[in-house]
Parts: structure tokens; C-alpha cells; sequence
């Protein structure tokens, strides 16, 4: 398991998509920042099972990518400037 706690750090930039290098990362906090802008295509996190974004600034609609994360279990991302539809298939996993 592989974790990346960047949790309150005061981060004010967009999310970097070099974080779509760590390949074998199981769960990434970005939560309590003031992360802006939207979600980098990441869709190389294929291990990813957690991700936390909540209480940042983030803009435009969550990502349809974010569906063929297979082992993805849980999605914190309240708190944050996201518009438009969540995928629905995003809403049906288990």
C-alpha cells in the first residue's frame, strides 16, 4: 500500500498531473488546501482505492476517467467548485 498525505499543506496550485507517475499509489489525500482549478487526467492510478479532495477550490465537472478507476472505494470531494453532472456510473460502484 501506498500512501501520498499532502492533507493541509496550503497547496494553492492546481493538482500537478505528474502525480499520475506514481503508478502503485493506493490512496492520496490533497484535502484542506486551496487546490484550484480541475482534475489532471489521471487515469494511470489504476491501484488508486482513496481519494480525498475535499475543502479546496476545485472548478469545472468531475471527470468521467475518474469510472474506469476499478478499484477506486471512496471519493471525498465536497467542499470544493465542482459543476455540472457526476458521472453516473461514478455513483452506482459499490
Amino acid at each position: 500500500m501506498v500512501d501520498r498525505n499532502l492533507s493541509g499543506y496550503n497547496l494553492t496550485r492546481p493538482i500537478s498531473p505528474s502525480f499520475g507517475n506514481l503508478l502503485s499509489l493506493t490512496s492520496l489525500a490533497l484535502d484542506y488546501n486551496a487546490l484550484n482549478g480541475s482534475l489532471p487526467l489521471l487515469n494511470s492510478l489504476a491501484n488508486l482505492q482513496y481519494l480525498f479532495l475535499q475543502n479546496n477550490s476545485l472548478s469545472r465537472t468531475i471527470p468521467y476517467w475518474l469510472v474506469d478507476w476499478l478499484f477506486l472505494f471512496k471519493l471525498f470531494a465536497w467542499n470544493n467548485n465542482f459543476s455540472g453532472p457526476i458521472p453516473p456510473t461514478l455513483l452506482s460502484k459499490n
